[in-house]
């Protein structure tokens, strides 16, 4: 590619809710969450296929307590995000 055809893209780009879907992306993973990007889902209302920008989960360890033989609860954070740039 020459710099006539990466420059209208870069411009598109930065113009676009992208960079910040990659530095909340980078956050999010120092912080210990697993995140996808691009995550793909079917609405159900409307009957097609939809995106959303970032999910992120926190991982947890599902080992119970040592000892331990009731039913336990595990909590586990998941959040999904849109990026937008105004």
């Amino acid at each position: 590619m020459n710099q006539d055809t990466i420059e209208p893209i870069k411009k598109q780009l930065l113009r676009s809710g992208f960079p910040l879907e990659l530095e909340v992306s980078l956050i999010l993973r120092k912080r210990g969450y697993e995140v996808s990007n691009s995550v793909y889902f079917f609405d159900d209302d409307e009957k097609k296929a939809r995106e959303f920008d970032i999910e992120a989960v926190l991982p947890h360890d599902v080992t119970p307590p040592l000892g331990f033989h009731q039913e336990f609860w595990i909590f586990n954070p998941q959040v999904s995000i849109e990026c937008k740039k105004k």
